[in-house]
């Protein structure tokens, strides 16, 4: 009896390693490889600007002399979100006038919970006290596992930008 009972647990150990191996050798999308990060302090959630010049947008089309591109901002593309901004686009409305512009882009929706999940999500733009979604865009958000991707358009107006939490 007591070889079968010492069978049993060896295959069982053998399962477990099979499985810690599997775990570890996950590829993930070609896209969580992307070099562009989002880390500008003042996209967080929590940043109202008190200046004009703390004010920026994640689009080229600048209105007046008074707008300023995002220094983190490279054109449309695949981004992740990353140091003093945060590590996610925020699920809530943050406010008018957060993070670092007048009208803050945040995620209407969820993020994808399995490692290279994909999904849709729709980002909305909150103008004022107008409404917290006056505007929205269509973007992808892949689950890179440690953090996430999204595939950024620019924003219709600059006065607009995609926030972090």
């Amino acid at each position: 009896m007591m070889g079968r009972t010492m069978l049993t647990y060896l295959f069982l150990i053998w399962c477990y390693y099979l499985t810690l191996i599997k775990a570890y050798d996950i590829k993930v999308a070609s896209e969580c490889a992307t070099e562009n990060v989002l880390d500008d302090p003042g996209r967080n959630f929590d940043f109202v600007p008190q200046h004009l010049d703390e004010i920026f947008c994640d689009s080229g089309k600048t209105v007046t002399s008074d707008w300023y591109v995002s220094p983190d901002w490279k054109g449309p593309g695949w981004y992740r979100i990353g140091g003093q901004a945060g590590t996610r686009m925020p699920e809530v409305a943050p406010g008018a006038f957060h993070c670092g512009t007048d009208a803050p882009g945040w995620l209407n929706g969820t993020h994808p919970t399995q490692v290279n999940e994909r999904v849709s999500g729709e980002v909305c733009f909150q103008m004022y006290v107008i409404s917290t979604c006056l505007y929205s865009h269509q973007i992808e958000i892949i689950n890179c596992g440690e953090y996430f991707v999204y595939n950024l358009p620019e924003t219709l107006a600059c006065n607009s930008r995609f926030c972090a939490i």
